[in-house]
């Protein structure tokens, strides 16, 4: 009898140890998973911000041109050849930029055809930043979720 309660008690503490292994291993498994979905989060919170500062710089060049096509041809300006350097030019023309469409090629414009062009840009830039913006909140949400479950599983070990 001594051994059978003996025996019985032995099994129960391997059953014990493995159900215990086997809660570590889910604990590690989401752990992991956890902190892949951390990585793709700042991931795309990058990639948004990037889409931002995009958009504000083409919103500035927008204003630029706004103020460019005030100027009196014949006047003179800075411009940049560099970030930091400029030179002084005359500008001839106030109505039309040359812009580049791809493969060095540039094509004359005049300014509302241009700003359109831009405004094209910003809105798909925008289209992008939404359609990220949602994947990132999605991924947000399926991170509570994991992180709440590692929490169970951690108090119940």
């Amino acid at each position: 009898k001594r051994h059978l309660g003996k025996a019985i008690k032995m099994k129960k503490e391997k059953e014990d140890i493995k159900e215990k292994e086997q809660k570590q291993k889910k604990i590690n498994s989401k752990y992991t998973e956890l902190q892949m979905l951390d990585q793709q989060i700042r991931q795309l919170q990058q990639q948004v911000q990037i889409l931002q500062q995009q958009g504000a710089e083409l919103e500035l060049v927008k204003n630029i041109l706004d103020e460019f096509s005030k100027a009196e041809p014949g006047s003179e300006s800075f411009v940049t050849i560099t970030p930091g350097i400029l030179v002084k030019a005359k500008i001839e023309k106030v109505d039309e930029v040359l812009l580049n469409v791809g493969s060095g090629t540039m094509v004359e414009k005049n300014i509302p055809e241009t700003k359109k062009i831009l405004d094209e840009q910003i809105s798909e830039l925008k289209k992008t930043e939404i359609e990220l913006t949602t994947q990132l909140d999605e991924i947000i949400n399926k991170a509570k979720k994991l992180e709440e479950e590692l929490r169970k599983l951690i108090q119940n070990v």
